[in-house]
């Protein structure tokens, strides 16, 4: 009929450690995240869901997340529909373990005009079946880039003199 308080005493400095330590790289990663004007994403492919970071709004005028990815993808108002094939092609070899892709774009401003975009993404697969779990990545504005090379292959394939189609185009 006695009563016994009975307790553990368990030492969590070094948990606690490396929970700060890794409170810390992401608050680093934060940072470095806010500084930049590219945009970094995560779409979850078991989900179907994307988050981008807050450059995606500030770049192209859209809420940071999205549902129904592939829906919206096939749809060809977000991006150009002439570059949905291409997408959808990189999106493939993905899913087949080819895990880095890189793939020019033109992504439409909540405004209505298309931007030209690079777009760097890199799977992460599940390690006992090899189905893809995840995509991460960064999309780069390179409308700029663009210009001057259009620029370049219009001055390539035209008389300067006629402005016409040259002999080897």
């Amino acid at each position: 009929g006695r009563e016994y308080l009975t307790g553990v005493l368990v030492d969590i400095t070094r948990s606690q450690q490396k929970y700060d330590a890794q409170k810390k790289t992401l608050e680093q990663c934060q940072i470095i995240l806010s500084q930049t004007e590219n945009v970094v994403f995560e779409w979850d492919c078991i989900k179907d869901t994307i988050s981008f970071s807050r450059a995606w709004e500030k770049v192209f005028g859209y809420a940071p997340s999205m549902t129904n990815v592939v829906g919206v993808l096939n749809n060809g108002v977000t991006f150009h529909p002439e570059d949905v094939k291409q997408l959808m092609k990189q999106l493939r070899y993905m899913q087949e373990g080819k895990a880095y892709q890189t793939v020019d774009i033109r992504i439409m401003h909540v405004r209505g005009e298309y931007m030209w975009c690079r777009l760097r993404a890199t799977g992460i697969y599940d390690d006992s079946t090899g189905q893809i779990l995840k995509i991460v990545g960064v999309i780069i504005v390179i409308e700029d880039e663009m210009k001057v090379t259009m620029a370049l292959q219009e001055r390539a394939e035209h008389d300067s003199l006629t402005g016409l189609l040259n002999a080897n185009t």
